[in-house]
């Protein structure tokens, strides 16, 4: 008799995308004006308890997606 999996594997995040799908989320529900800005690098990275490099690429991601 075989089992059925009841569960999927978990796929681990980086920190980056994680912080990218927070923003975006955010933006989308529209917590942020048109044209309102993102608090700075700095300040997000103290907010999510991450360095400003993380961020950075978070950022960047977001970016070139549009």
């Amino acid at each position: 008799m075989e089992a059925k999996a009841l569960f999927s594997a978990i796929k681990k995040m980086r920190a980056s995308d994680q912080i990218l799908e927070k923003i975006r989320q955010t933006i989308l529900s529209g917590k942020f004006g048109v044209e309102e800005r993102l608090p700075s690098e700095r300040e997000l990275a103290e907010q999510f308890g991450v360095n400003r490099g993380t961020v950075r690429e978070a950022l960047k991601i977001l970016e070139e997606s549009g």
